[in-house]
């Protein structure tokens, strides 16, 4: 059996919307504006050319950042907590970074204790005709059913790519225990998190069902 580790959004610790930019750059300016990132985000970390300490560029309104790990698309902020016990796991390959939050407004530093994480997923533990994945009306993948085959087993922690749970850290049962105490999570059983996820992102999946097309008589 496999869990998803997702934002608690009822925490008080953990804001909806995270008011904050990662970038390599680091921008200060006391009237705190700041540019776009020249680079697309948690994608650069897996380049050679980023470097191994990047920033999250807070506004003003961040919040207190007390979480332990923060679903950030993608990409994952996970706390040094966290880092040493991936680093003790099995995980799907991936990069992680130093992560320094850091006050766009005077460039204090908030927090230094943080990682960025990029895992680039692994669509082969997908075991496809166990899973019910259909496509919505945009194209995308949504797993209806999820179910995972025999691969999964090599991974204590994993992500997939191409269905709209990419990104999602799944956990295998024997290891979800070590997770339990991480401030600001909610651990969910793995053919629960669509549901989850429908309510925590405002999917609603009837309104974006595919519509089939009418044939000619």
């Amino acid at each position: 059996m496999y869990y998803a580790i997702m934002n608690n959004y009822a925490s008080s610790l953990i804001p909806r919307y995270l008011r904050a930019l990662v970038d390599d750059k680091l921008q200060v300016n006391a009237a705190w504006d700041y540019d776009s990132s020249a680079h697309s985000y948690p994608y650069y970390v897996a380049d050679p050319d980023c470097p191994e300490e990047i920033y999250l560029l807070c506004r003003k309104d961040v919040g207190a950042l007390r979480f332990s790990y923060y679903n950030h698309g993608r990409g994952h902020i996970i706390s040094d907590e966290l880092s040493r016990l991936l680093a003790s796991l099995r995980v799907s390959q991936g990069w992680s970074k130093r992560l320094i939050a850091t006050s766009i407004g005077n460039g204090e530093v908030l927090r230094s204790d943080l990682h960025y994480l990029y895992l680039i997923g692994d669509d082969e533990v997908i075991d496809h005709e166990a899973s019910g994945i259909e496509e919505d009306r945009r194209g995308m993948s949504v797993p209806l059913t999820l179910a995972f085959n025999e691969k999964a087993r090599e991974y204590d922690v994993f992500t997939i790519r191409k269905t709209v749970l990419g990104g999602f850290l799944f956990v295998s049962a024997e290891v979800v225990s070590q997770f339990e105490k991480l401030r600001g999570v909610k651990i969910v059983p793995a053919d629960e998190l669509l549901a989850h996820y429908c309510k925590d992102y405002r999917y609603d999946l009837q309104d974006n069902k595919k519509v089939a097309k009418r044939r000619l008589p």
